[in-house]
């Protein structure tokens, strides 16, 4: 027998995901961390993008959570995803402490991220909000 690769699963998460098969994603992922699969970046990225379109940002906060206790190297864009997720949820003020606690990791701030961040203080704060966060963000 033999042995998905962390590619694979990713391949296959990234499928469920995109026509909306957050059930499967959610399945594939569970079958990897029970095979013992390395879990990245891109895993968990897939994963929280399938709960986006399900408006299941308690589900984005837990594997947000799981990511950062596993150590899994993070990058912008499982940040971008739960920060996007929550917002679509109605979930804002998370989104933005998802953001702060982006701005204080190691994690670059993208182009992407910001405008998640932008899109959730817009919604929070009004149009004066986000004017402030860019202005804030792009003069030190």
């Amino acid at each position: 027998e033999m042995e998905a690769s962390t590619g694979a699963f990713n391949a296959a998460i990234g499928v469920c995901t995109k026509a909306g098969e957050w059930r499967q994603a959610l399945q594939l992922f569970c079958m990897m961390m029970q095979s013992r699969g390395q879990l990245d970046m891109i895993t968990f990225s897939s994963v929280i993008r399938a709960f986006e379109k399900n408006i299941a940002w308690e589900k984005v906060l837990q594997l947000y959570s799981l990511m950062t206790r596993s150590k899994v190297e993070s990058t912008n864009i499982p940040f971008t995803a739960a920060i996007d997720t929550c917002t679509i949820c109605g979930q804002e003020e998370i989104a933005w402490q998802l953001f702060s606690t982006m701005k204080h990791s190691l994690v670059e701030l993208d182009t992407v991220a910001l405008n998640a961040a932008i899109s959730t203080c817009a919604q929070l704060r009004g149009w004066m909000g986000a004017l402030q966060l860019l202005t804030k963000t792009t003069h030190g």
